[in-house]
């Protein structure tokens, strides 16, 4: 009876983990945490990236309402000034409205929000009405200002706030993030960058914010050697003990092939999302207290 229950703990492990998202694929783990982003669901964008409009148009309101309510995560948005002739002068505005905001307690989302005013009026001039401010920087300025009912008089003080300042500051440090597959960019926790040419449908995009925001919390497991390439992987499902087997065979240090004693996908599944070898050829992963070298 034993044995059974344990089978059946097993095979829902199994089932668990080989739904899980995989690093490379699904997200990235930066390796630089981002600064102030822990709670958050940081998105990195830029006043003229069309993809960054496209997802701002047909993405965010479907999924940030449900990301908010299901995960408890808040949005961070950042504006990068290193893209668009005018991107330094628009951080420095949309720092001040989103200071603003936040002080006012509205959320930058909702229409009151200077914040939402500021970028939707000059995405739409820019991505649908093909205003390129060729004038100068009054005439972007003043798309905004129109917009939100801030004078520039009033914006030439706020700019040199030191809050705003240091927000800005701030946003300069996505660059990083934001070269390693453009923007728009999806960051987790400050953590965990989201492939966003992986996903494939809005609820795929809300269960794989869920997956990533609780990756800390996955189950502790422990990998142990148990013969010349036979491996047991242990842990604790709820209050019962957990203990698989499975095979690994090694045809290059960085190409690892897991086999489960059945042979099943599902075994492969779980071994590939839970290991990654190392160039010291260890295998290692957040969740694991023990390495097998091989």
């Amino acid at each position: 009876m034993f044995k059974k229950t344990l089978l059946a703990v097993g095979l829902s492990l199994f089932a668990a983990a080989s739904m899980a998202a995989t690093e490379g694929t699904d997200y990235v783990k930066l390796e630089k945490p981002m600064v102030n982003a822990e709670g958050k669901l940081t998105k990195i964008f830029s006043y003229d990236c069309p993809f960054c409009f496209k997802y701002d148009v047909g993405v965010d309101p479907k999924v940030l309402p449900r990301i908010e309510k299901e995960t408890g995560l808040a949005f961070n948005p950042i504006h990068l000034e290193t893209k668009g002739k005018y991107g330094r002068i628009g951080s420095e505005f949309l720092a001040m409205c989103l200071l603003r905001d936040k002080a006012a307690g509205v959320s930058v989302e909702s229409k009151d929000s200077l914040f939402k005013k500021a970028k939707d009026a000059v995405y739409v001039a820019y991505h649908k009405k093909g205003e390129r401010w060729t004038s100068g920087e009054a005439a972007f300025l003043k798309t905004m200002t129109d917009a939100t009912g801030i004078s520039a008089d009033e914006f030439a003080k706020a700019k040199n706030d030191p809050a705003v300042k240091a927000m800005c500051d701030e946003w300069k440090l996505s660059y990083d993030v934001a070269k390693i597959q453009g923007i728009p960019a999806y960051v987790v926790n400050g953590k965990y960058l989201i492939m966003t040419k992986s996903i494939r449908s809005l609820d795929g995009m809300v269960e794989l914010v869920k997956e990533l925001k609780d990756m800390k919390q996955a189950l502790p497991l422990r990998l142990r050697g148990a013969g010349p390439d036979r491996f047991s992987l242990g842990g604790r499902d709820g209050g019962s003990s957990v203990s698989l087997v499975f095979r690994l065979r090694i045809s290059s240090p960085r190409h690892p092939t897991f086999s489960h004693l059945t042979g099943s996908e599902k075994g492969k599944g779980l071994c590939r999302n839970l290991f990654r070898p190392s160039t010291k050829g260890f295998f290692h992963h957040d969740q694991i207290h023990e390495g097998a070298r091989v």
